[in-house]
């Protein structure tokens, strides 16, 4: 289950840095979107390491 938690947060982090990355280059669109997928990680992560 440690290693899930991890997984997520990794994957989230850098979801997160590409979300600033295309924010910087103006592509809100897409970095709207990253950052939303970052949060259903982050989220997924933080459960994740509750039950554990």
């Amino acid at each position: 289950m440690e290693e899930l938690v991890l997984a997520l947060a990794i994957i989230g982090a850098c979801l997160f840095w590409t979300a600033w990355r295309e924010h910087r280059q103006d592509n809100r669109r897409d970095s709207a979107l990253m950052t939303v997928i970052g949060l259903v990680l982050a989220a997924g992560s933080a459960a994740a390491a509750l039950v554990a």
